[in-house]
């Protein structure tokens, strides 16, 4: 591929990464707005952030199934196109639209969020790290974008419009891969054989242990990821911070993944054995989670910059490896179909558990204190990920993955 053709793929895979976590991040600084407007509590209010996150567990293998049906190019599209849509219409009307807008935009950011790790493997096979942390990067600067200017947007113009405008960057990522996937073929899977084909290119490795350890390290980072991203700012803003105030942390955890996205591939394609690197990551988590609990007043920006860090440091760890730890694209997309699938329903349970736990205890200490047992069990599942772990069609054929 030339030079001009990499750059284009490069944009074309930011440019849709970019829109998948604005519909997210936009929501928790409003929750005094939608309260008020429409009357949701806090389970509600949780279940608003974990709808999207359900939808990519749930979703994965679907996303798998098409892209052996479509192409991966035109997947990617059908997810960009359906993020668009969905995070344009939930704003504009009652709690059925909302909710209905937000599993249309959740369908699309499952379909992507699947297939961007394949894409990187197709594409950038001898740079997962580089390429994993470029769009996550992408990712991370429209979140703290979104966080930052939720609470000045709604001020401003309302929070129909604070939730909507993220309709516009999702809309530029569907044009480019719309434009993109113009003209070319669709792939030949077609009759008994093709169908057979297909069926086994989507079939997920639940039979392979390294699949599970990288599902398991998956699942813990997305667990503390939307569990906080959902709620430390409401934490702060229980404790005395205004809105904005919180907005404005919550856009601060936002950017030290963006940081950690910016900063961890810089040492991950340096490196055979990650090992040291995942659990370092856990370990940063479990420091921030347990600072909540021991000293919740103790210096907010640093313990949620350091959360920030240590979740996106884990997070594009996560995904760089369903990179690396599969041997072609094909297997990436399996092994990413199957560690969304299970991580994602987990990690859905963790805004609204969380939410629960906090109506029940009527204090913040629970919660956050069972997120720093998820975080310890983050590190010890960083220490089997060795570099010899691999989800692969010869090695499907032999561990029966």
């Amino acid at each position: 591929m030339s030079r001009t053709g990499r750059l284009a793929v490069v944009a074309a895979l930011v440019a849709v990464a970019a829109s998948t976590r604005s519909p997210l991040t936009s929501v928790p600084p409003l929750v005094g707005d939608l309260d008020r407007a429409l009357g949701l509590s806090s389970v509600a209010v949780g279940l608003l952030t974990a709808l999207p996150v359900l939808c990519m567990g749930a979703l994965a293998p679907v996303a798998t199934l098409l892209a052996v049906r479509l192409g991966l190019d035109r997947a990617l599209t059908v997810g960009a196109v359906a993020v668009a849509v969905g995070t344009a219409a939930r704003p504009w009307g009652g709690v059925t639209l909302l909710y209905g807008g937000t599993f249309v935009a959740g369908a699309g950011i499952a379909i992507v969020g699947a297939l961007l790790p394949g894409a990187v493997k197709r594409h950038f096979p001898r740079r997962p790290g580089a390429m994993t942390g470029a769009y996550m990067a992408a990712m991370m600067t429209t979140a703290t974008l979104a966080a930052a200017l939720a609470v000045p947007l709604s001020g401003a113009a309302g929070w129909r419009a604070a939730l909507g405008v993220w309709a516009l960057p999702a809309a530029v990522g569907a044009v480019w891969w719309v434009l993109r996937v113009r003209g070319t073929a669709r792939p030949a899977v077609a009759g008994t054989r093709g169908a057979a084909v297909g069926a086994r290119g989507a079939r997920l490795p639940w039979r392979s242990p390294s699949a599970w350890l990288v599902t398991a390290y998956l699942t813990t980072s997305s667990v503390m990821f939307y569990s906080l991203l959902a709620w430390i700012a409401p934490s702060y803003v229980d404790r005395g911070w205004g809105d904005g105030a919180a907005g404005l942390l919550l856009a601060g955890f936002s950017a030290a993944q963006l940081g950690a996205a910016l900063l961890v591939p810089l040492a991950v394609d340096r490196l055979r054995d990650r090992r040291g690197l995942y659990a370092a990551a856990g370990f940063v988590n479990v420091v921030g989670l347990a600072a909540l609990v021991v000293a919740p007043g103790w210096s907010p920006w640093a313990v949620v910059l350091l959360l920030g860090f240590g979740n996106g440091a884990a997070f594009t760890l996560g995904l760089t490896q369903l990179v690396e730890h599969a041997a072609t694209a094909q297997d990436s997309a399996r092994l990413a179909g199957m560690a969304f699938l299970v991580s994602y329903l987990v990690a859905a349970l963790g805004p609204t558990g969380i939410g629960a736990l906090h109506d029940a205890a009527g204090s913040w200490t629970p919660p956050f204190v069972l997120l720093a047992c998820v975080a310890v069990a983050q590190v010890v599942t960083a220490l089997g990920l060795g570099p010899t772990r691999r989800v692969g069609a010869e090695g499907t054929a032999r561990a029966g993955s």
